[in-house]
């Protein structure tokens, strides 16, 4: 049996789907899912806070290392219940072949839902700034898709990031969840 189709993961898609809705329903706020690697490791919980703040009933999964494969995985198990995506994935694989497919496929995977936010990657270092250009290339024509630009931001303001241009100081954990939260919420 294909894994899309498994019971094991029927039953987990509907326990979120149940889950989500009855929170919805329970406090009337709209969710927002935040997937992202070490940098949402970082300022996740922060943003998750600011939404909270706002009404939002937010929920963040980052994890160290994540590659955009592997978020593409947990974007297909937890999005079900979520209009309002935002994805912050590409400092493990931007150099990788597969970049801009695996990319396209998450955009394709929230193709449905009413706003997806990408995160774009500070430009420290070439694969980068191809790497964003790949996700201004993919988010073209797609009306969902916003790019919150996290790279123009790091290269105008000085201490946001750790000394390897990255990964964020505690301003820049409040900076990039200022930046998300404007994202998502804008008209």
């Amino acid at each position: 049996m294909p894994a899309a189709t498994s019971p094991r993961r029927l039953g987990r898609i509907g326990a979120s789907l149940l889950f989500f809705a009855g929170l919805v329903l329970a406090t009337a706020c709209t969710p927002v899912l935040m997937v992202g690697d070490s940098v949402m490791v970082g300022a996740g919980p922060v943003a998750s806070q600011r939404f909270e703040d706002a009404g939002w009933a937010p929920r963040f999964d980052g994890e160290v290392g994540r590659r955009t494969d592997e978020g593409l995985a947990v974007i297909r198990e937890l999005v079900p219940g979520y209009d309002f995506v935002v994805v912050e994935l590409g400092y493990n694989d931007a150099w990788h072949s597969a970049y801009r497919t695996r990319i396209r496929a998450i955009l394709d995977e929230l193709a449905g839902r009413h706003r997806v936010v990408l995160v774009n990657m500070a430009e420290v270092q070439p694969y980068y700034v191809t790497g964003n250009q790949i996700l201004r290339e993919e988010a073209a024509g797609r009306d969902n898709v916003r790019i919150a630009d996290w790279a123009s931001v790091v290269a105008s303001t000085s201490g946001l990031t750790a000394s390897d241009g990255i990964h964020l100081t505690t301003a820049g954990n409040t900076r990039m969840a200022q930046l998300i939260f404007d994202a998502v919420t804008a008209p």
